[in-house]
């Protein structure tokens, strides 16, 4: 997924028991492949079940403060797939998406998600909010990198987040749509 060296044996040890092992407790390899099958598909609404139930079994309302919190959550489902280059918060487009997954094989979609948090959030205004992270990558041109690169189908998420409630919205967009704008339809970056 990424390269990363750990300065020592002691980190490497800490690693282990505090990050990887408290992982894979409270998800399931049987859950990880649920997650990376159904952020495949396009399923939101599958994808929305599977987090929320996430969230419920592991997270304390107190530690779901803010969308730093979520960011890290999602961050840490998306390092579970395999097969990805994955990034944070850098500039793609006209903007800064939140999460990238480009696929090591260009044959397989990438994904891009976007995260919005809110608190005391109601089912209406998780749906408008997961709805307006969607328009901010489709707005962005975030999907303009990967294309560059040779992807050619990507999955866009916008997830939206109050406490343990979660909402998700989805849509792809292949290479061969985008090959029909104009230079003019996307802004200059």
């Amino acid at each position: 997924m990424c390269e990363v060296a750990l300065p020592n044996k002691e980190i490497a040890f800490v690693y282990h028991k505090e990050i990887l092992q408290q992982l894979n407790q409270i998800i399931s390899p049987s859950i990880a492949v649920a997650i990376q099958e159904t952020i495949f598909s396009g399923n939101h609404a599958k994808l929305k079940d599977l987090i929320q139930g996430l969230l419920m079994q592991s997270v304390s309302y107190y530690d779901s403060v803010g969308e730093n919190f979520y960011h890290g959550f999602m961050l840490g489902l998306c390092a579970l797939l395999s097969g990805f280059f994955v990034s944070s918060n850098r500039e793609s487009g006209n903007g800064r998406y939140d999460i990238q997954l480009k696929p090591k094989n260009k044959k397989l979609p990438g994904i891009l998600i976007e995260l919005k948090a809110e608190k005391h959030g109601t089912e209406e205004s998780l749906k408008k909010l997961s709805q307006k992270a969607l328009q901010q990558i489709i707005d962005g041109c975030y999907d303009v990198e990967m294309f560059a690169e040779g992807v050619e189908m990507i999955y866009r998420y916008g997830v939206a987040f109050s406490g343990k409630k979660v909402e998700v919205m989805a849509d792809s967009v292949s290479s061969k749509e985008t090959i029909r704008l104009s230079k003019s339809d996307y802004r200059s970056f």
